[in-house]
């Protein structure tokens, strides 16, 4: 299967939101930045062209979610037009593949639709939150802005549940713009060498992780039983008595 084009270059080290997909589908929305900037409110447009520009290569659309309706493969015969749970997964830097696939596995082993976000920098995310904080400060009686992540998730639905191979204090810089449950995941711990696989596993950022920590943010909004994170974890093989990355 192949994915469709995020962004144009190497993202950048600490990763930026770009435009998204879902499991559920592919979007009829092309993959690029102007996809995403098309994707947010038309309120952003006031911004100059050169901005606008800067912010959506920040929190771009990678591919969105099949019409929940629908289901895919096997798993989705004859489960009627029952409305799936939806959740928005942000990928940074080489994770994204991680995340494209955790996508599928929600789709396909849990009926769950999610939309994914390609991120190129967590800290210019940050910039524009706190520059949006300042102007709204300094001009409380003017119309209050919002920040580009604000604008892009806002008009979404379901928990975040954010990505990188960076230590997840990164992935935190963005806390407080994300409109609803938000988790981290990140590669906190010391330096090891291991393969790429042995490595994702061992901090906990692979693709059976973040499908993990998609479910259990579901399931703690009640959206989804437990049973069903209980189910996923072992389905995967997914060690739960490991000592935590940071510290072993």
């Amino acid at each position: 299967m192949s994915w469709p084009s995020v962004g144009a270059g190497r993202p950048a080290a600490d990763s930026t939101i770009v435009a998204g997909a879902s499991s559920s589908g592919r979007s009829s929305i092309p993959a690029t930045s102007h996809a995403a900037l098309r994707r947010c409110p038309a309120s952003d447009a006031s911004a100059p062209a050169s901005a606008r520009s800067r912010r959506s290569r920040r929190l771009s659309f990678a591919r969105s979610a099949r019409s929940s309706t629908e289901g895919r493969g096997t798993r989705g015969e004859g489960r009627g037009k029952k409305q799936a749970p939806q959740v928005q997964l942000l990928g940074a830097g080489t994770i994204l593949r991680e995340v494209l696939a955790a996508a599928d596995l929600l789709e396909y082993d849990w009926n769950v639709s999610a939309d994914v976000w390609s991120v190129t920098s967590f800290t210019e995310l940050r910039r524009d939150g706190i520059g949006v904080e300042r102007h709204n400060r300094l001009h409380p009686v003017a119309n209050q802005k919002q920040s580009w992540v604000e604008q892009c998730l806002g008009q979404t639905s379901g928990p975040v549940v954010a990505a990188s191979d960076y230590m997840r204090i990164v992935v935190d810089l963005i806390r407080n713009w994300v409109p609803r449950r938000y988790v981290a995941l990140g590669t906190d711990g010391y330096g090891r060498s291991d393969t790429r696989e042995q490595l994702r596993d061992f901090f906990e950022v692979d693709r059976r992780h973040v499908a993990v920590a998609a479910l259990k943010a579901l399931a703690d909004e009640g959206t989804i039983d437990a049973k069903i994170v209980q189910q996923a974890i072992e389905k995967y093989a997914i060690g739960v008595d490991r000592p935590n990355p940071w510290e072993a």
